[in-house]
Parts: C-alpha cells; structure tokens; sequence
C-alpha cells in the first residue's frame, strides 16, 4: 500500500542510494533515473488527470502538475534531512501539506 512505499521512499538504505546516485557522473545511473523518474510521474499523472476529470475539471496538463508535486516532496526530502533526522511519519505529513497546497492552486492546474 501507500504506507509501505512510503516507508521505502523515507528508508535510510534508500538516502544513501540517492546520494550515491546524486554524487555519481551523470551518465553512470542516467537511464535508470530517467525510468524511474518517467515511471513515478506517470503514474501520479494519471491519479490527476482520473481525479480531477470525476470532479468535472479535468487538469489542464496533469503531467506538469505531477512534476510540480514530485519537485516540491524531492527537494524537502533531500534537504530536511540536513537540519534533523526525519521519520516516516514526517514523510508523509509533508506529503499530506503539499496534497493540500496543491489542492488549494487548482485553478492554474
């Protein structure tokens, strides 16, 4: 479920992989952060794009949208980490604030 993906997005084995990832020549892991990259936003994309369309709204481009989101959770999550040890439970309560962020601007999806 959604608890466990989490608890692997905010495991520390994962940190280092991102890390190691991050420090590494950009040619090294490029396809597989492109897959993994590409994969992820697709499939947040595609939840936009069903939930907003069941509103009766559908987003005007729900992958830029996806990317927006993806963008704001990565970048808390590589730099919080620097000013205090966080937990899954932070993870997902960030997750939650930016859902609500979101879901606040959604008349410029």
């Amino acid at each position: 479920g959604d608890e466990s993906i989490i608890a692997s997005a905010s495991s520390e084995a994962l940190r280092d992989i991102d890390r190691l990832m991050a420090a590494a020549p950009a040619q090294l892991f490029k396809g597989q952060r492109q897959r993994a990259y590409n994969q992820i936003i697709k499939i947040l994309a595609d939840e936009i794009g069903t939930f907003t369309s069941a509103e009766g709204r559908p987003a005007r481009d729900p992958r830029q949208v996806a990317k927006d989101l993806i963008a704001i959770v990565a970048g808390w999550f590589r730099i919080e980490p620097l000013a205090r040890a966080i937990t899954t439970q932070d993870l997902v309560a960030f997750g939650d604030r930016a859902v609500e962020l979101f879901v606040a601007g959604r008349s410029v999806w």
